[in-house]
């Protein structure tokens, strides 16, 4: 993997990251504000039970003090104190602030705003009550009033206010309007700044989490200069060693002749010299990343010069070339990464095409961009893996073995390709083996 893909790494599990972070704060914003929601709902619920059962009044009598409860018994007291159902009462008016038992709270108390139209049972509005609140006249509160008198939902918002519409004891309908406005303001304040902090949290988690994976990726970086360091060094040092070997090999045919042995030290020479050749191009590759210029090349005239430069060996191994290059196509790529990539195609066509078959190049143009193919006859390649050849060092079967591979050309192949943003497919279609390069310009 190159320092380019590793950082392209880098940057995808930052953002994937960054957006399951994102996701999370929005689902624990979304859990804050319905919980929110609910527990206001709640409460409202809570204060118009209190007011219906008072039949819409809550103003206490004359001759009681509105901050003050009707005194009880001790064991009354007592008894009722020590209830699951008045501890959990009591826990959540200490959280909330509310206590539902209690007219001089401050939920039943001076900041109770509402209103209330009494309907008697022919449907006849009775009276209109008001309490803390200056909203209107009483038309336009009986108006409100029928709004909601005959809808199917007894309880829900509208504008401003929560309304409840309850049966009376006496017969007739009691509707109320309660304005919880300020806690709604509240309530959405909270909410936004929590958004807020949530947002910058991302933010800032982005940033986090991004710094953190260069320090994580940074050791892979350095192994990879490394790796990309020792096989250029050791290729440089297998060259003299080699030189030597091939040498001495041609000096003890000129002094004792040729034989089948030194003839098999020279191709072996040979052979390892261009796997280091191919080492050295990887390595090259890998270096050049991102770095080749990338100017509108002639890929008509490449492709028809890479592709004729390969005509004599095809023509000397008994076999035949077609091509079908179409004039005129050219694209913004590196030129020479792309002649480079034909001919390790036009290579691993020629090494391993059926005797006596053809090698076919064809190139045609594709939106803004274009698709060449090169491909080679091959009858016995129907049940081939042809995805693992670009594996570095794969081997089919012994059979590629004998024809002088290395192992590295597709792999390096589909090095180049990376490089020019395109794509490269092997497969088997009627009897040939197929490589195709794409790109999209």
């Amino acid at each position: 993997m190159s320092e380019r893909e590793i950082n392209r790494l880098r940057r995808r599990f930052t953002l994937s990251s960054t957006l399951a972070v994102f996701c999370t704060m929005m689902l624990m914003g979304g859990l804050i504000s319905m919980f929110s929601l609910v527990t206001l709902r709640s409460e409202v619920r809570r204060i118009m039970n209190y007011i219906a059962v008072n039949d819409g009044d809550i103003s206490p009598p004359s001759h009681m003090d509105s901050k003050t409860e009707p005194e009880r018994e001790p064991e009354e007291m007592e008894e009722e104190e020590y209830t699951v159902e008045n501890i959990m009462e009591f826990s959540l008016s200490e959280f909330f602030g509310v206590n539902p038992h209690s007219p001089g709270s401050g939920a039943f108390g001076y900041s109770m705003r509402y209103f209330a139209v009494r309907y008697d049972a022919e449907g006849n509005v009775e009276d209109v009550i008001t309490h803390n609140l200056d909203f209107a006249d009483e038309e336009e509160m009986i108006t409100y009033a029928e709004i909601v008198k005959h809808r199917f939902f007894r309880f829900g918002s509208f504008g401003k206010f929560y309304y409840n519409v309850s049966p009376r004891e006496q017969g007739g309908t009691l509707v109320i309007y309660l304005d919880r406005s300020g806690e709604v303001l509240v309530s959405n304040r909270v909410l936004f700044a929590a958004m807020s902090i949530m947002g910058l949290g991302t933010v800032f988690a982005f940033f986090l989490m991004h710094f953190f994976s260069y320090k994580a990726c940074k050791p892979e970086i350095e192994n990879m200069e490394k790796q990309k360091q020792f096989i250029t060094n050791a290729s440089h040092e297998l060259k003299t060693p080699l030189a030597v070997i091939r040498a001495n090999t041609e000096m003890q045919e000129t002094l004792y002749g040729e034989t089948e042995w030194t003839r098999s030290t020279i191709r072996q020479v040979d052979r390892l010299s261009g796997l280091v050749a191919n080492l050295v191009q990887i390595a090259k590759s890998r270096e050049n990343e991102g770095k080749n210029a990338c100017a509108r090349a002639d890929v008509s005239k490449a492709a028809e010069e890479s592709v004729e430069a390969f005509r004599a060996m095809i023509a000397q191994d008994g076999k035949r070339l077609e091509k079908n290059i179409a004039p005129g196509v050219t694209c913004k790529i590196p030129e020479s990464s792309f002649r480079q990539l034909l001919t390790l195609l036009c290579d691993n066509a020629v090494k391993y095409c059926d005797e006596g078959g053809i090698v076919r190049a064809e190139l045609e143009k594709a939106g803004r961009g274009f698709r060449i193919t090169i491909a080679n006859s091959f009858a016995a390649g129907a049940n081939v893996d042809y995805e693992r050849f670009f594996e570095r060092f794969y081997r089919e079967d012994e059979s590629h073995s004998a024809k002088g591979g290395y192992g590295i050309g597709l792999s390096l192949a589909e090095s180049l390709t990376k490089q020019m943003g395109g794509r490269l497919e092997a497969g088997w279609e009627k009897g040939e083996a197929r490589f195709r390069f794409s790109i999209k310009s």
